[in-house]
C-alpha cells in the first residue's frame, strides 16, 4: 500500500474534500460534522479533527506509540485510542485522552490477553452503546473476533468470545450486535444479549 485517500463530504455538498493519507491510517466519524483522522509516519501517529464546515483540521494527539484505532466520547470530552508498540506491534490496550488536558492519558483497558482460538489481532474497532455507557471494543483475528465492552458507569468488563463472532455491528438495547464469522459475504447479523 502505498497510501490512502480520504473522501470527506457533507449532505448537500456538491464535490468531496479530499484528503491523501499515509499507509498507515483511519478514520472515524462523523462527529458532529467533524471527522477524527489518525495517522502514522513510522516515527510517531498523529491525531486530527477534521471540520467539514469551516475546511480545517486541528491536531489533537500524538504519541510515540502507534494509534492503530480512535473514536470520540459521545460528549465531545475526549479521545479513547487503541495503541500498540512501535516495535513490536504488542497491544498496549485502550487509552482515555481529555480534549481539554491532551498530555494527560489513562489506560481503560489492559491488553487482550492472547489466545490460540483466534490468533492474532488483525483489527480492533469501536462501538458505543445509544447511551454512550458503554464501549465496545472488538479485537478480530483471520477468521473470529472477541469483544469486550466496557460499562462506563462501574469499570466493569464483559467478554464476548465466541469462534462464531464476526464483525462488530453496534451495541443496541443490552445487546451486542455482530456478522457471524463466515467465509463469505453476506454473514447472518445476530445478536448477543449481554445478560444472558
Amino acid at each position: 500500500v502505498v497510501g490512502q485517500r480520504l473522501a470527506l463530504g457533507g449532505p448537500g455538498s456538491t464535490r468531496p474534500r479530499r484528503m491523501d493519507l499515509v499507509p498507515e491510517a483511519f478514520a472515524a466519524g462523523p462527529f458532529d460534522g467533524q471527522v477524527l483522522v489518525g495517522t502514522d509516519d513510522v516515527l510517531r501517529s498523529r491525531l486530527s479533527l477534521v471540520d467539514l464546515a469551516r475546511g480545517c483540521s486541528q491536531e489533537v494527539a500524538t504519541s510515540a506509540n502507534v494509534i492503530r484505532r480512535a473514536t470520540l466520547t459521545p460528549d465531545r470530552a475526549a479521545v479513547i485510542e487503541f495503541r500498540v508498540n512501535r516495535e513490536t506491534r504488542a497491544d498496549l490496550g485502550v487509552f482515555r485522552r481529555p480534549l481539554d488536558d491532551r498530555e494527560r492519558t489513562t489506560r481503560l483497558l489492559e491488553p487482550i490477553a492472547p489466545d490460540a482460538h483466534f490468533g492474532p489481532t488483525w483489527t480492533t474497532e469501536f462501538a458505543w452503546s445509544v447511551d454512550g455507557r458503554m464501549l465496545a471494543v472488538q479485537s478480530c483475528g483471520a477468521h473470529a473476533c472477541r469483544t469486550r465492552i466496557l460499562d462506563l458507569r462501574d469499570g466493569s468488563v464483559h467478554m464476548v468470545a465466541d469462534p462464531d463472532q464476526g464483525d462488530l455491528v453496534g451495541l443496541a438495547d443490552g445487546r451486542l450486535v455482530v456478522h457471524e464469522a463466515c467465509g463469505g459475504m453476506p454473514c447472518a447479523v445476530v445478536a448477543v444479549d449481554l445478560d444472558g
